[in-house]
């Protein structure tokens, strides 16, 4: 089965690496990568609440989440993206993987989430159009090390896309992260367009982004 196919999956993760490439003092550590059931929609909700919580630069104009007083004891005090109920209801959905990277037992702590929606292959299959993944949510704990968390997830994304058959992978950013904009540019993708965000808890009206890359030429040229 599907979500069977990469469990165990590991991935190499570098901290201490300065930011002249020095790796003398780096330590290198493990992480697993699998797709997600339902006993882990905690952690995913946890992770998203991590990641809302320490955006970037709250008194941008740009930001647009609304604080929600009615969650104190929340990590996060944002509207949360999504629920745990939502997580669980995705986990037994066809063409629906929440992807988890997390440490190696015995601590198997989730560091990193995304929602990989698979639906725009199958439909392309009907239709003839490009087949296409998107990634409607991309949330990790904080990382500041050069080797990060986020490129480990996108890499592996970019690898369980190609592997079911997508040509094009989407990564959707809402508009005031325009730190995940600029790094996905220096990772090969390109924005192509966008929509309104229709998440509820947000200040005024809001776009998500698409950012595009063609996996198979990507996969050509390197």
């Amino acid at each position: 089965p599907l979500s069977s196919m990469y469990k165990g999956q590991q991935v190499d993760l570098n901290f201490g690496q300065s930011s002249s490439g020095d790796k003398k003092n780096a330590k290198s550590m493990k992480l697993d990568m699998r797709f997600a059931d339902d006993e882990d929609a905690g952690d995913i909700e946890c992770v998203l609440e991590i990641a809302d919580s320490s955006e970037y630069d709250e008194n941008s104009h740009f930001y647009c989440r609304m604080a929600n007083a009615s969650r104190p004891g929340a990590a996060s005090r944002l509207n949360v993206r999504v629920s745990k109920a939502q997580i669980t209801q995705d986990c037994n959905t066809a063409h629906t993987q929440w992807i988890v990277m997390e440490t190696p037992v015995p601590e198997e702590q989730v560091v990193g989430a995304a929602r990989l929606l698979l639906g725009g292959i199958f439909d392309a299959n009907n239709s003839g159009g490009p087949k296409k993944a998107v990634v409607d949510m991309l949330a990790c704990i904080p990382d500041t090390q050069q080797q990060s968390v986020r490129a480990q997830m996108l890499a592996q994304l970019e690898r369980i896309a190609v592997g079911q058959g997508a040509e094009i992978l989407v990564i959707e950013v809402i508009q005031h992260r325009t730190d995940q904009q600029d790094w996905l540019e220096s990772c090969g993708y390109e924005e192509l367009g966008g929509r309104g965000c229709e998440e509820d808890g947000l200040l005024k009206a809001t776009m998500i982004f698409e950012f595009h890359k063609n996996l198979r030429h990507a996969k050509a040229n390197s």
